[in-house]
């Protein structure tokens, strides 16, 4: 049986200034994600589990509509990326789920970008 395992970093797209002790805080966890991905595909790969980190770009979702001038934010993001437009939940279901067939079979420990370019 062939397993894998993916995890989900916070969207980097919209973050504060790198000089905030919060946003600070916030880099560690995103680089220690992405580390444990690389140590756990080096762990578990012979075993024939997979592991992949994903950071999808800035999804318009109701958690995130409490945030101070998010369409604003939004906006920016999406005039930014090469694709002109906002990543969705669906763009990311469609991501994870061709990472877990074998057609991805040699991919792993990498973070995968899902934010339109």
């Amino acid at each position: 049986m062939r397993s894998r395992l993916v995890n989900c970093e916070k969207t980097r797209t919209l973050c504060p200034s790198l000089r905030t002790s919060d946003n600070c805080a916030r880099r560690v966890s995103i680089f220690a994600l992405e580390a444990s991905a690389r140590y756990l595909a080096a762990e578990l790969g012979p075993k024939g589990i997979r592991v992949h980190a994903i950071s999808p770009g800035p999804l318009k979702t109701r958690a995130a509509s409490g945030i101070a001038h998010f369409d604003a934010m939004l906006d920016q993001a999406a005039e930014r990326a090469p694709a002109r437009r906002l990543v969705t939940i669906e763009d990311v279901g469609f991501a994870v789920a061709g990472l877990a067939t074998d057609a991805a079979r040699l991919i792993t420990g990498d973070t995968v970008y899902i934010d339109g370019g």
